[in-house]
């Protein structure tokens, strides 16, 4: 059997597992583990976690496998906890580490995720083509969209944008203005070549290729985004159609406190005149991810990209 953390609130009480970083199967009556995630607790510990290590105890509780592995850790988030550890050849040891939340699990395991995304970009397309994930529409993923066009696009001679698992915001025109500014006029300095002054930009701007992968979970302001950069042909869409969930809401608030969202502004797109609600964005290459591709390290629509940019 595999455990996983949990979170769930009874009346005023939240109750929130901790996270060591590592994931366990019960094997013989033990908890054994299967997976240590990279730069997690587990994986940092002075006498790090490796797999195939059977848990004895946790605070000098033996477990017990008919327990859920996760309840040993509730509500211990940032406490530092003493694990009783046994490797597989039987040397017991004792591993002292501080406990994260699902949180900055999350952040780990997004951070990973990101850098095995580049390296598989830098391998494909011999280290042709940049590779920035947008998180989401909003003001600190446009500075860090803005401060990655130094780092991931900077001598290369194109870039993949990827908005897969976007769940929208407001920011979609931000960045097409980063990507489709037009220069109206060049400079010439004494002695020198031609230029533009970009100190006077509001942003920075990109104006090499690009291509943009979407998924099923692009939503709202990402599918904005996919469709923008599709009508103004800027560069080719790569994926799965997104959701078709675009419309303007507020926030309603009631006497007792609670709220609800209530529609105020529909988006139409500038060529067809065609409602983005109900109507997601179509790629120009479609490519599905499998089940089971991630636990292998494949990801179909990303190598499609790349082969896409790189024609």
């Amino acid at each position: 059997m595999q455990y996983s953390a949990y979170c769930f609130q009874v009346g005023l009480n939240r109750f929130e597992t901790a996270e060591l970083g590592l994931e366990v199967c019960t094997e013989n009556g033990r908890f054994v583990v299967s997976n240590v995630k990279p730069y997690s607790p587990a994986d940092m510990a002075k006498n790090k976690i490796y797999i195939g290590d059977t848990i004895i105890s946790i605070d000098g509780i033996k477990l017990d496998t008919s327990k859920n592995f996760y309840s040993y850790l509730d509500n211990k988030a940032n406490e530092y906890i003493d694990i009783a550890v046994e490797n597989i050849e039987g040397t017991l040891r004792y591993v002292r580490l501080k406990l994260i939340d699902r949180g900055k699990l999350a952040d780990l395991e997004y951070d990973r995720w990101q850098e095995r995304n580049r390296q598989i970009v830098d391998s494909l397309s011999n280290s042709k083509l940049g590779y920035i994930h947008i998180k989401g529409m909003d003001e600190e993923s446009v500075c860090s969209f803005e401060t990655e066009l130094f780092t991931a696009a900077l001598d290369r001679d194109a870039l993949i944008i990827d908005v897969r698992m976007n769940g929208g915001g407001h920011t979609a025109d931000y960045l097409l203005g980063m990507l489709n500014w037009r220069k109206h006029a060049e400079t010439i300095p004494r002695g020198g070549e031609k230029g533009y002054p970009e100190d006077r930009l509001p942003q920075l701007f990109y104006d090499k290729p690009i291509a943009v992968l979407c998924d099923q979970w692009s939503f709202s302001n990402a599918e904005i985004f996919t469709h923008a950069v599709k009508i103004l042909n800027r560069g080719k869409i790569v994926g799965m159609p997104t959701a078709g969930g675009v419309i303007s809401t507020s926030s309603k608030t009631l006497l007792d406190g609670s709220s609800f969202r209530v529609s105020f502004r529909g988006w139409y797109t500038s060529d067809k005149n065609m409602n983005e609600e109900n109507n997601g964005c179509n790629p120009d290459v479609i490519v599905e991810n499998l089940p089971g591709d991630l636990s292998v390290g494949l990801d179909r629509q990303l190598e499609a990209a790349v082969l896409e940019v790189l024609k």
